[in-house]
């Protein structure tokens, strides 16, 4: 999952894109110990890096696990995606507005479930 998180923080838009795609998919099959020994730490790596493409692409990320991973967790990920909702970079604040919602939606099934 290495190589495709470094494709993820990438400049080219399609290659963020397919990568942040092929994370998801990724994450559909892995445990929730999986998800949260190597699916958080890639997740926020890439919502802390240093350039917008990586925080752009993280907006993605967060909901594909939300219900997979433990509330204490789920606390962090709601925090994690709040702050890229505010984040100084335009392009980051609209991908977080895409995916936002989403992510509401799995945040109200882990409420109602």
């Amino acid at each position: 999952m290495l190589w495709v998180s470094i494709i993820a923080s990438l400049c080219h838009a399609f290659n963020v894109l397919q990568a942040a795609e092929s994370i998801t998919k990724i994450a559909a099959v892995l445990t929730p110990q999986q998800v949260e020994q190597h699916y958080i730490p890639l997740l926020n790596r890439l919502s802390h890096g240093d350039w917008f493409t990586s925080r752009t692409s993280s907006a993605a990320l967060y909901a594909p696990v939300y219900l997979k991973v433990s509330p204490a967790i789920q606390e962090d990920l709601r925090k994690g995606f709040a702050a890229l909702g505010s984040d100084d970079t335009p392009m980051v604040r609209r991908a977080a507005a895409k995916w936002l919602g989403v992510s509401a939606i799995f945040c109200f099934l882990s409420v109602i479930c």
